[in-house]
């Protein structure tokens, strides 16, 4: 629901709902300074735009296990550590974007290791045909797969089941990130162990060291 026309609001309480994500209007409530959100259990990350709540004081958001992004020791540090983490994630820096789109397709290749029987149906492109994990690389564990897999078939059936509200999800439940960007980060990013994508006979990226 649009939530853009309550700018004065200052407290909102949604606890012990089923979210599964919040609509990203929740982010124009300039005024907002007390949020609850504890106990939303399919809820797994928070709008990109989060840190425009910039008189946000206090939120709540216990009992919310499948939290990602941000990760959940984070949230325990309180508001201000949110919405700082968040601008640092989101804002509009090139380094800071690039590193959201990897942890996002990461999180993807995730959710497929763990989501086999999704694939299981397609004898037309059997899941180890493109996808693999755990394979080391000069002592590093990646996940290897074909870089067209991840349009073609990881995030059609991704798709099917984060649309599915009863199905329960760990992680992320949307993919927000255009095929270029995803692209250019896998080819660009780099964090503190080096690049965390590299091309051969089929792409590989390896765990990102970020947070």
């Amino acid at each position: 629901n649009d939530l853009g026309n309550l700018g004065n609001l200052q407290t909102l309480h949604a606890s012990k709902n089923n979210f599964s994500e919040l609509p990203s209007s929740i982010c124009h409530l300039q005024s907002l300074q007390n949020l609850w959100l504890d106990y939303n259990p399919h809820m797994a990350t928070l709008p990109a735009d989060f840190h425009h709540l910039r008189e946000l004081r206090d939120l709540k958001m216990d009992g919310n296990p499948n939290m990602v992004l941000p990760p959940i020791e984070k949230l325990a540090e309180g508001a201000g550590a949110v919405l700082r983490w968040s601008e640092c994630r989101y804002a509009p820096n090139h380094n800071s974007f690039q590193q959201s789109v990897i942890m996002s397709v990461q999180d993807v290749l995730r959710q497929v290791s763990e989501n086999r029987e999704l694939f299981d149906d397609d004898d037309s492109q059997p899941l180890a045909s493109v996808f693999e994990e755990n394979v080391n690389r000069k002592g590093q564990l990646y996940y290897q797969f074909l870089p067209e897999a991840l349009w073609a078939v990881f995030l059609p059936k991704l798709e099917e089941m984060w649309s599915n509200k009863d199905q329960h999800v760990v992680g992320i439940r949307s993919f927000p990130y255009s095929r270029k960007n995803v692209e250019r980060a896998l080819v660009e990013f780099r964090d503190a162990g080096g690049k965390v994508a590299h091309h051969c006979t089929k792409a590989q990226s390896r765990r990102s060291s970020c947070r």
